[in-house]
């Protein structure tokens, strides 16, 4: 799998980041702005705690909250 596939943008969702991570074989996803700069990386224990303190599988990448 190539790295093209991993990278989430900003209006990607949570729903489809899960997606984007369960399908890598590296378990993460690269968030990348409009410009295609690096914002940062979202592994699956990010995901996990953002959905337990309330976030909305709808939500954004741009509305995920910083680490």
């Amino acid at each position: 799998m190539s790295i093209e596939v991993q990278i989430a943008k900003p209006e990607t969702t949570v729903r489809e980041m899960i997606a984007i991570i369960d399908r890598a074989s590296v378990k993460l996803c690269v968030l990348v702005d409009d410009y295609g700069k690096l914002r940062r990386t979202i592994v699956d224990g990010d995901i996990r705690r953002s959905l337990l303190s309330g976030i909305s599988m709808d939500c954004h990448a741009s509305e995920f909250p910083d680490q």
